[in-house]
């Protein structure tokens, strides 16, 4: 390179690098501005108070707890709102009014506490089940065609052949829980419970388990029997009560409100007036056996829980 020229560069290279280290020409320092807007926060989510009663998670998670109820606010089916220290469950879209008006909300009553009344697991005092008692002391009652079949084994177990039904009445009320163990031999598979507030039972919810679903319920009232069952919001996980193994089924009775459960996981979520009518002081239930061949239906235990306040 030419000298004349080499000196024309380093010349130009010096004069730039003064104009950023403080030189004649340049700031004393080089400041970056960043332009970046600053990231807006996720918005918080209302978080519910905690609560032993479980149906309160479960129906959250089916739909979304919103908070507090803000009058004039829209709400959606599904959402879950506090309103004067109680929740309610919005089943039907609206903009809504000062309160949980019903037409579009129902509320959920939780319980506090809870009374085992009836557990019995078939484990004690083989034989006919004519005449038997709980350890409570409350007494079996039996119907139907078959119920001069229905004996305890001894290998604890509750069987019969024919139709019969597995009556526990006159139990203290309201009812808030309805167990039962119970298995199938073979397909297809049906176990049945019923709540009722009359010892006749012509007043009841019934509940169908099936090897293809479970939650078909029906309803007996005011002399109309078997009543396809209408709600005003239902949900069903798409469980089976499958043969073989012995399954667990539980029923949670909140007001309007029915929770299914089998083998500990949520299987239906029903929302019904019906529900409510027939529920509320519900002191009796049953349970069925469908087949004609003993021990092809085998119920391994029962148990009901009642409110205490």
């Amino acid at each position: 390179m030419p000298i004349r020229l080499l000196i024309v560069v380093l010349t130009s290279v010096t004069i730039l690098l003064q104009g950023y280290s403080g030189g004649p020409s340049g700031p004393s320092s080089l400041h970056l501005i960043d332009t970046t807007p600053p990231a807006t926060p996720p918005p918080t989510t209302p978080t519910p108070s905690k609560h032993n009663d479980r149906v309160l998670a479960d129906l959250i998670a089916h739909g979304g707890y919103v908070g507090n109820y803000s009058a004039g606010r829209s709400y959606s089916i599904g959402d879950v709102v506090l309103y004067a220290g109680k929740f309610y469950f919005c089943y039907a879209d609206t903009k809504a009014a000062n309160s949980p008006d019903t037409t579009h909300f129902d509320l959920l009553p939780l319980i506090d506490s809870e009374a085992l009344v009836v557990d019995d697991s078939f484990d004690y005092k083989p034989g006919p089940l004519s005449g038997r008692h709980t350890v409570e002391g409350v007494a079996w009652g039996i119907t139907g065609v078959g119920y001069l079949n229905a004996y305890v084994d001894s290998s604890g177990f509750l069987t019969s052949s024919r139709n019969t039904y597995y009556l526990l009445q006159g139990l203290p009320s309201p009812i808030t829980e309805f167990g039962l163990v119970q298995s199938t031999l073979s397909a297809p598979t049906t176990a049945t419970m019923a709540i009722s507030h009359n010892k006749l039972f012509s007043e009841m919810w019934h509940v169908n388990w099936y090897d293809w679903g479970v939650g078909q319920s029906h309803y007996w009232h005011n002399g109309a029997a078997a009543v396809p069952a209408t709600y005003k919001f239902k949900y069903n996980a798409g469980l089976v009560y499958r043969p073989g193994s012995p399954h667990e089924m539980v029923l949670k009775i909140r007001g309007k409100f029915l929770f299914g459960y089998l083998d500990g996981k949520l299987a239906f979520i029903h929302l019904s007036d019906m529900i409510g009518t027939l529920t509320a002081n519900a002191n009796a239930v049953y349970a069925q056996n469908h087949s004609p061949i003993a021990n092809e239906e085998k119920v391994e235990r029962i148990w009901i829980k009642t409110k205490t306040h």
